[in-house]
């Protein structure tokens, strides 16, 4: 009787076992993986390593953005950064970017985590996911004390090139055409100082006029229709990088697109604009179908094509309207002028 029981408490065991199990991996298949590998673990000095960042997700449930790794970080350098990959595997999507980074300084340095920002498509907000850390030993280069130091040898006298021969005659001549040059300038301008140039009003074009007749321009000829998606957003987008920075004074075009987002948070709130929650929004949304079409060859709906130009128009009427339109045009006439 006693050994009936045993089993039966077994086969409890066994079953309670395989449900707990079984419930991580049926959540996580729905959830986003992000897996972090190096190739090498221990290098010498100079060596490269390759820092590979793998993510898998379900492109219709998920959104998902690569950090953006700093050139120099703990002591290690970014050699290459490469193009993302991508893999379909029935209903997920992997996306793989491989890093060449290297260390110059010998010891055990870490790797640290990196921050996957994730938006899910269900409403709910946007989260992040922390990649592992790896820690990496750079040995030094083994030197053999036994052995003796080798005598240096004696200095040899080089030969004196064309260079040598004439540098100073050359730099002479340099120096004569550039005064002269100033000195054309100079007169030139002295010339030409009562002279003032005029500005027409009417053929001034605003930043912000110039972006709206860009985004409506670019809306008619419907690319995605064609199959140019990949077009049409990075022209979209960089007319907004044009607009932010020709109003708002930001450098946009060597950053990412989480990057300007901040920067432009900062400045509405430095501004005090009080509804910069919306126009953020707006811009996230540009930026985000924009990096899918870009990186991740996602296929937009016709929806989330109108709606990106829409948001577009909208923040750059918004964002305008606050900067108040007459007084930044009299500004920059006057500027001009």
């Amino acid at each position: 009787m006693s050994t009936f029981f045993d089993i039966k408490k077994i086969l409890f065991s066994l079953l309670f076992v395989a449900l707990i199990f079984a419930i991580p991996f049926s959540v996580r298949g729905q959830k986003v993986s992000v897996q972090t590998q190096v190739d090498k673990k221990e290098i010498l000095i100079g060596d490269q390593v390759n820092l590979q960042f793998k993510v898998n997700f379900d492109p219709q449930k998920f959104r998902v953005q690569f950090p953006s790794i700093a050139d120099t970080f703990n002591k290690y350098e970014v050699v290459e950064r490469q193009k993302i990959d991508t893999s379909n595997q029935r209903d997920f999507i992997s996306l793989t970017q491989n890093n060449v980074i290297t260390n110059f300084d010998s010891g055990v340095w870490v790797i640290p985590s990196q921050p996957f920002l994730i938006t899910p498509l269900d409403g709910t907000n946007a989260y992040e996911i922390l990649s592992d850390s790896i820690a990496i030993k750079v040995n030094t280069v083994a030197v053999d004390t036994s052995k003796p130091i080798k005598p240096i040898f004696d200095i040899i006298a080089a030969k004196k090139s064309w260079w040598d021969e004439y540098k100073f005659w050359i730099y002479l001549l340099l120096g004569l055409l550039v005064l002269g040059g100033i000195i054309f300038f100079l007169l030139k301008k002295l010339r030409n100082r009562d002279k003032k140039p005029t500005i027409d009003k009417k053929m001034y074009v605003t930043p912000w006029d110039n972006a709206l007749q860009k985004i409506q321009s670019l809306t008619e000829k419907e690319l995605w229709l064609n199959g140019d998606e990949k077009e049409h957003h990075t022209q979209l987008t960089d007319i907004i990088r044009t607009y932010l920075e020709d109003v708002f004074g930001l450098d946009c075009f060597e950053k990412t697109s989480q990057e300007i987002v901040t920067d432009v948070k900062k400045y509405l709130q430095k501004n005090k604009y009080k509804k910069r929650g919306d126009e953020l929004e707006k811009l996230r949304n540009i930026f985000f179908i924009a990096d899918l079409v870009k990186f991740a060859k996602s296929k937009p709906t016709i929806e989330e094509h109108e709606q990106s130009n829409e948001d577009a128009t909208a923040f750059v009427k918004n964002t305008a309207d606050f900067l108040n339109v007459q007084q930044q045009i009299e500004k920059a006439i006057t500027k001009k002028a």
